[in-house]
């Protein structure tokens, strides 16, 4: 479980996450919604350390990490996946994805063995990427450099995956073949955290809902059956 209370992020004299309080299960996708400036990649932000709260508690599994440098949130098992895919244009598929693994070595978290089981989980999950694992990442269309830096991420076998809007930019048919990916990296023991603004498509994988709205988490628990068209209206 990954718990969050009364967090406050403040971005000078901005308070842009507002003691916000939430949970997030594992074996679950967790989907947060919410306009544009409501927050949610601030708390992705926070939760990774890469932005250091004002006040409040972020906790996984019992153990405090809101103040902890980004490298022992990750090594504690935290991973985002940002906005942007980020994939290195001039390095190969395999290489880029083989980055997951030398950080999960750097911080102590894989061993060789470990590491080809996840190498060959990975072409298993992204086959679309296994045929294409000597290209160029930078030759690569928008939907399928956005599997490599998910893949990455899984090569770092995290047990808190944050994805920043996975599917901004990308056409409905790649959105879906994106967080259909995302899907199939639910895991019993594995905590997922997805920001969309693909509304629909992610409905479609999430299990339950938290809606943002200024720096607040004003619901969550939501299922997605409980989302109305006309709630979606409501929140953006």
């Amino acid at each position: 479980m990954l718990t969050i209370e009364s967090l406050t992020v403040r971005l000078g004299h901005r308070t842009v996450v507002d003691t916000l309080n939430a949970t997030f299960p594992a074996g679950e996708i967790s989907l947060v919604l919410g306009h544009n400036g409501a927050g949610k990649s601030t708390l992705l932000r926070a939760i990774t350390g890469l932005l250091r709260p004002t006040s409040g508690s972020i906790s996984l599994d019992g153990t405090g990490i809101a103040r902890r440098s980004p490298v022992d949130v990750a090594r504690a098992g935290v991973v985002l996946v940002p906005q942007g895919r980020g994939v290195f244009a001039d390095l190969t598929v395999a290489d880029n994805i083989k980055l997951g693994l030398w950080n999960t070595r750097r911080l102590g978290r894989g061993t060789a063995e470990t590491e080809q089981t996840r190498l060959d989980e990975a072409r298993e999950l992204f086959p679309v990427l296994g045929e294409l694992w000597d290209a160029r990442a930078g030759s690569l269309s928008g939907g399928q450099q956005q599997q490599v830096a998910i893949a990455r991420a899984f090569l770092a076998n995290p047990q808190v995956l944050l994805l920043d809007e996975p599917s901004v930019g990308l056409s409905p048919k790649l959105a879906d073949t994106v967080l259909t990916t995302v899907a199939s990296l639910r895991r019993d023991d594995r905590i997922i955290v997805l920001v969309e603004q693909n509304v629909h498509q992610a409905l479609a994988v999430a299990d339950s809902i938290g809606v943002m709205r200024a720096g607040v988490m004003e619901q969550q628990g939501l299922a997605p059956a409980e989302i109305a068209e006309q709630d979606l209206e409501a929140i953006f």
